[in-house]
């Protein structure tokens, strides 16, 4: 949280490579109260062409609670092309009790996700939260699943298909 450093952290933001820009992303979410960051935070994660930094740019971002980002998290959770960015935007929702995250939830687990990943992950973030909307969309959710996700074998075979555990969980 040293702004001492925000500068240096600034220029590692736009190194050419992807390890250095996700590292400096990375730790940005303990600078506080800085509208630079905030800003560049909200420009790497949609401009970034690594996902894994635009993932990092996410968390950072959730991490600093500002207003809307929610709505830029919900964005990212349905439209971007990295399945890491998907699987950190439906991790950004873990044990939410409020209603929007709990509505683009519901959007992303009713449109079909290829990655297994990001499937597990909401599966985890519905049944953590405490909001019965939450498990609501989990019992919804059984028929569009089993019909897009379970072809030629059991759910215990594939990946990202336990909504009946979770929903029973």
């Amino acid at each position: 949280g040293d702004a001492t450093f925000k500068d240096q952290l600034l220029k590692l933001a736009a190194d050419p490579d992807e390890t250095v820009r996700r590292a400096a992303i990375g730790t940005m979410h303990s600078i506080k109260d800085d509208d630079a960051v905030v800003a560049l935070l909200e420009k790497t994660m949609a401009e970034d062409a690594s996902g894994a930094v635009r993932a990092s740019a996410l968390t950072s971002l959730k991490s600093l609670q500002k207003t809307g980002a929610d709505a830029a998290i919900c964005k990212a959770m349905m439209e971007d092309e990295s399945a890491d960015v998907r699987k950190a935007a439906v991790m950004a929702f873990r044990g939410t009790k409020r209603d929007e995250p709990i509505k683009c939830l519901r959007d992303r687990a009713f449109t079909v996700e290829e990655d297994s990943g990001v499937r597990d992950a909401m599966l985890t973030v519905l049944k953590s939260s405490p909001n019965q909307k939450a498990a609501d969309i989990l019992c919804e959710a059984i028929p569009f699943w089993m019909k897009n996700y379970v072809v030629e074998e059991l759910p215990e075979k594939i990946p990202g298909t336990g909504i009946v555990q979770a929903q029973n969980d």
